[in-house]
């Protein structure tokens, strides 16, 4: 498996442009009105991190992830706009609209799942080795 810097940075850019762009929309504290229907979780400053521990993996391989878990599901190629819809709780987000921020899923291109609980995913994940 070769390494490429510009496919590592792109994933990294696009991470950290999006949770720049949720928190600008999520208004901040004392806004008066914040149109997403969910507590967000950021995963500002930790793109590097995510990107390239899902870059040495195969592209097969399932990834399970705690709440500030939005560069993961996005450097595992999760889908952007299902993201966004499931932080405004709309029926289309990946998780229907009811999983927020802290809940997303995209198993077609595994990432199984992101749990809120801190350490919850590794009971979870083991779970899963094991049943696979």
């Amino acid at each position: 498996m070769t390494f490429e810097p510009a496919v590592a940075y792109e994933k990294m850019y696009l991470c950290r442009q999006v949770d720049l762009e949720i928190a600008a929309r999520y208004g901040g504290y004392g806004a008066a009105y914040n149109p997403m229907q969910t507590p967000t979780h950021l995963s500002l400053g930790q793109e590097s991190c995510a990107v390239g521990v899902i870059m040495a993996l195969e592209p097969e391989a399932h990834v399970f992830a705690s709440h500030r878990n939005h560069a993961h599901y996005l450097a595992k190629g999760g889908n952007l706009d299902a993201m966004i819809a499931e932080l405004y709780g709309k029926v289309t987000g990946c998780c229907g609209g009811r999983g927020g921020s802290m809940h997303l899923r995209d198993e077609a291109v595994g990432f199984m799942g992101a749990f809120p609980i801190v350490g919850d995913a590794v009971s979870i994940a083991t779970g899963s080795a094991l049943a696979a």
